[in-house]
């Protein structure tokens, strides 16, 4: 699904109903959503699993609740360079494997936006990767502290990107649920933590 275009063309594909990628019509290994500059993905309420959501666009929740976004299902890197805002949870999938080895692959989305301040939800890794370029991605400083605000499960990784240190603040904690995960210092790029990591 394409939202918008690569000559300036915006729009805003906005859900109406659960789960409408995740059961409806599929092309391969289920859904691609790509979103041009300047248009948005509206979960509006809803939940719903796609294979990838990349590009320069946004993702947002304008409806009621926290619904849920699952990406990542087919085991690849995505990109999302726009804003999040709104309520909602961002749960990535992908793998891990020969992760301090010689031939690492980590299957991760990367968010390029470093001030997401209308972002008050969550992210959930399961065992794929999340990279941040600032505390600023990952919602405003000053929201209320969430102890998981970002969740690492079955062996996912927390890893910088951007070529700057990123330093996490207080507010952003940092929980390790099933099987655990790592908090990696990528390349050249120095990590900072400044939360709970319980």
């Amino acid at each position: 699904v394409q939202v918008g275009s690569n000559i300036g063309g915006v729009g805003t594909l906005k859900l109406v109903a659960n789960d409408v990628f995740l059961s409806g019509p599929k092309f391969a290994n289920a859904s691609v959503v790509d979103l041009y500059n300047g248009s948005k993905l509206d979960l509006n309420g809803f939940n719903d699993t796609m294979r990838l959501v990349r590009g320069m666009g946004s993702v947002v929740n304008t409806g009621p609740g926290t619904p849920n976004l699952t990406i990542g299902t087919n085991n690849e890197v995505e990109v999302i360079g726009g804003n999040l805002a709104g309520s909602f949870n961002l749960t990535v999938g992908g793998s891990v494997t020969n992760l301090f080895g010689t031939g690492a692959t980590i299957n991760s989305a990367e968010l390029w936006n470093n001030n997401n301040a209308q972002f008050t939800g969550k992210f959930i890794v399961n065992a794929g990767g999340l990279r941040v370029r600032a505390d600023g991605t990952l919602g405003s400083a000053t929201e209320p502290f969430k102890a998981d605000k970002i969740t690492l499960n079955n062996g996912a990784v927390l890893l910088s990107a951007g070529g700057n240190p990123v330093v996490l603040g207080a507010n952003h904690g940092i929980t390790l649920g099933a099987s655990g995960g790592t908090i990696w210092q990528f390349g050249t790029t120095a990590m900072v933590v400044n939360s709970p990591i319980t």
